[in-house]
């Protein structure tokens, strides 16, 4: 019989980012903007894969990122 598939364990459970800034610009204004960019094979090994939509929720002071329904 088949054993069920297990996400494999992620050898760094938590990732340290640095927020850099991204510049903008619009037809009146151009600046700069904070930016985390998130890649890697360990989004892919928790079901994150390439086109999927995410969701993201701002509450007490965190980012909460989700797979969209």
């Amino acid at each position: 019989m088949k054993q069920p598939d297990k996400k494999p364990k992620d050898p760094k459970p938590k990732r340290r980012l640095k927020v850099t800034a991204a510049y903008r610009r619009n037809r009146y204004s151009h600046t700069f903007v904070p930016r985390i960019h998130l890649c890697g094979q360990w989004l892919k090994a928790h079901g994150y894969e390439t086109g999927c939509a995410v969701e993201i929720e701002i509450k007490d002071n965190e980012l909460i990122i989700r797979k969209a329904a």
